[in-house]
């Protein structure tokens, strides 16, 4: 982030910092619990000692979130730290780099419905577009976006619930909307998945 003041540089290393140090403090106890364990699967005790590694594992990953989430005191830092020109500058730039994201995500589903629905180019671009304006909120951080890439036709088929039945019938022929409508059941409690991966972001 550019054209900022020293103690503007300082302020928010000083958050980046912190949420570092407490990341790690949550994160160490866990991976010492783990340090020169090893696990044997005729064991009677694997299943659980697994199903507490998972929700260990899982809980590590949450903790990672928090820190590109708007719970991070970096993020919580941003509002009062910036000039309003910079802040208006970065939520822009923000602005731009998550549409891109989305059109990424939208255009790799899109070859997948290209080959399942046999949308012709016409069809192609009107469903792109409906999906494109129906950006679902999607993480500024770097791992959550990997994340978002990974979990993309779970994003797409949670966009396309809030498409309009009318609107969605004119972009396609009948038999490719049941598709689509077939498309989105196959992810059942599509927002408790993504939530559950710290995806979507709630709703402004």
């Amino acid at each position: 982030m550019g054209g900022l003041t020293e103690p503007q540089r300082r302020k928010l290393r000083l958050a980046i910092e912190s949420d570092a140090r407490r990341t790690a403090d949550a994160i160490d106890p866990v991976r010492r619990k783990y340090l020169g364990m090893k696990l044997n699967q005729q064991d009677g005790a694997w299943p659980e000692r697994m199903k507490e590694f998972r929700a260990d594992v899982e809980a590590c990953r949450k903790q990672l979130g928090l820190l590109s989430s708007g719970e991070s005191l970096f993020m919580k830092a941003l509002p009062t730290t910036l000039a309003p020109e910079q802040h208006a500058r970065l939520a822009t730039e923000t602005d731009a780099s998550l549409d891109f994201l989305w059109r990424t995500i939208v255009a790799r589903v899109m070859v997948q419905f290209d080959d399942v629905l046999g949308l012709d180019e016409k069809q192609h671009e009107n469903l792109e577009s409906l999906l494109l304006a129906e950006r679902p909120q999607l993480p500024s951080g770097g791992r959550s976006r990997l994340t978002a890439i990974q979990l993309g036709p779970q994003l797409v088929a949670l966009s396309l619930t809030r498409i309009e039945k009318d609107r969605l019938a004119s972009a396609v022929s009948p038999r490719q909307e049941n598709l689509l409508r077939s498309f989105t059941n196959t992810f059942s409690d599509l927002r408790q998945i993504l939530e559950h991966q710290a995806l979507p972001q709630k709703e402004r």
